[in-house]
C-alpha cells in the first residue's frame, strides 16, 4: 500500500512538473516588477527575480526566425527572456520582432531603460511598440529604469503616443495585471 502511494505521488509530481514546464504564464508574481533608479539595489532585485522565475536555470541562447530574419535571444531560461534596453530599442527592430518575443516567452526582463531625450525619438517609438506587444500578449514584465514611467520621455515627437505607454507600464505592474 505504501509503495503504491509513493508511486502515485511520484507520477503525480512528474506530471505536475511537466505541465508547469510547458506553460509558465500562470506563475504568480507577488511584489515589485519595476525598479528605479538604476543602481546596485535595482540590479540585485532584478537578478533575484530572474533567478526565481527561471528556477535558477543557466542562460541559453535561442534564435527566433521572423520573416526570413534571425533574432538571437542571448539570455533566456525556462520561459524567461532578459534584455538590455539598447538590444531591443537601440537596434532596428519592429512590431513583428516584439510580437515574436512576446509570444515566445512568458516573462520579459528589460534592463537599463534610460531617460530619453527628444533626439531618441526612434528608441522611444520602439519602446512604445515593445510595451504594446507585451501588454497585448499579457506578458509579465520586470524593468529597471532611470526613472518612473513619466520621466522616461518628457518631450519630443512621440510624447503624445508615449502617454499610452506610461499608462500601460503602470497597469502592467498592478496586482490586477499580474
Amino acid at each position: 500500500m505504501i509503495r503504491q502511494l509513493l508511486c502515485f505521488f511520484l507520477l503525480f509530481s512528474i506530471n505536475v512538473f511537466a505541465q508547469n514546464q510547458g506553460d509558465l504564464s500562470g506563475r504568480v508574481i507577488d511584489g515589485e516588477t519595476y525598479f528605479s533608479p538604476l543602481n546596485d539595489a535595482s540590479n540585485e532585485s532584478i537578478n533575484e527575480m530572474f533567478k526565481k522565475f527561471s528556477n535558477g536555470s543557466p542562460y541559453s541562447e535561442k534564435t527566433l526566425f521572423i520573416k526570413g530574419r534571425e533574432l538571437k535571444i542571448e539570455r533566456q531560461a525556462l520561459g524567461c527572456a532578459r534584455f538590455e534596453f539598447e538590444d531591443l530599442c537601440g537596434k532596428p527592430l519592429g512590431a513583428e520582432d516584439f510580437l515574436s518575443i512576446a509570444k515566445e516567452f512568458d516573462i520579459i526582463f528589460i534592463e537599463n531603460i534610460p531617460k530619453m531625450s527628444p533626439e531618441k525619438r526612434n528608441e522611444a517609438k520602439r519602446f512604445i511598440s515593445l510595451i504594446d506587444a507585451l501588454y497585448d500578449n499579457k506578458n509579465k514584465v520586470f524593468i529597471t529604469a532611470d526613472g518612473e514611467p513619466e520621466e522616461l520621455y518628457v518631450k519630443g515627437d512621440s510624447k503624445f503616443e508615449f502617454q499610452r505607454c506610461i499608462s500601460r507600464l503602470h497597469e502592467m505592474r498592478s496586482k490586477e495585471y499580474l
